[in-house]
């Protein structure tokens, strides 16, 4: 589907009869209408769970401070805000150990560190993935799926006036597509890169540096016109 969900058919091969799945959240005292003021509960209660769970993931704390990251006990997961360009916070992305998923009544939105902008976007596929641009150095903005957010990603790049964006897709055909879709979206100048491993986390936590992710870019640039989705893997 063109929210990068999938649709099943029932028996008689029907899809109008098949309905949404719910996303399932223990409820609490949050709404729709307060999720900034939620998270920043949790923001302040913090008690030193980010260090571990950087190092689980094999990003830079200050990373997962800048996107807003915080522990959630009610939910026995970390959360992250999911925001629109204007950085109004409208939902909030949950991540256990084993399971993703968001609190009732969250709309998707970006996973913006705000603190961090530059003329040069790096988008990406995630709020890890995000943490792991950020601990790259750039001014990292992601997505909460390989599709979706297309909009709000182009308002971002003309409210802050970015010259440049980096999609770094997660290294499978539902990422492909979805940076090439996004990149029909976007004014930009913009590159499209694979990286070598499963996706941008893994390729930090086996080495990666800006300074290889940069040379990946470079390459495709030197080797494709300007405006065009560019791509090398």
């Amino acid at each position: 589907m063109k929210n990068g969900g999938w649709a099943h058919k029932t028996l008689s091969g029907d899809l109008t009869s098949v309905q949404p799945l719910a996303v399932k959240a223990r409820p609490i005292a949050g709404t729709a209408q307060n999720f900034a003021s939620l998270i920043k509960t949790w923001q302040s209660q913090r008690n030193g769970e980010l260090e571990p769970y950087a190092a689980t993931l094999g990003v830079d704390r200050q990373a997962l401070v800048d996107l807003g990251a915080c522990y959630a006990k009610e939910y026995r997961a970390f959360a992250f805000p999911m925001c629109l360009p204007s950085s109004e916070v409208v939902g909030i992305r949950l991540r256990s150990d084993d399971r993703k998923w968001a609190v009732k009544g969250s709309h998707a939105g970006l996973f913006i560190p705000f603190n961090r902008i530059s003329k040069k976007l790096l988008i990406c596929e995630g709020p890890t993935d995000t943490a792991a641009g950020l601990t790259l150095g750039y001014f990292a903005v992601g997505r909460p799926a390989c599709l979706g957010c297309e909009q709000m990603i182009a308002e971002l790049i003309r409210e802050a006036c970015l010259s440049e964006a980096i999609i770094v897709c997660d290294n499978d055909a539902p990422g492909i597509r979805g940076a090439e879709k996004l990149a029909q979206a976007l004014q930009c100048r913009t590159v499209c890169v694979v990286p070598p491993t499963k996706d941008l986390r893994a390729f930090v936590s086996a080495g990666g540096t800006a300074q290889l992710l940069e040379s990946l870019t470079e390459s495709c640039v030197r080797t494709h016109a300007a405006k065009q989705a560019r791509w090398v893997q």
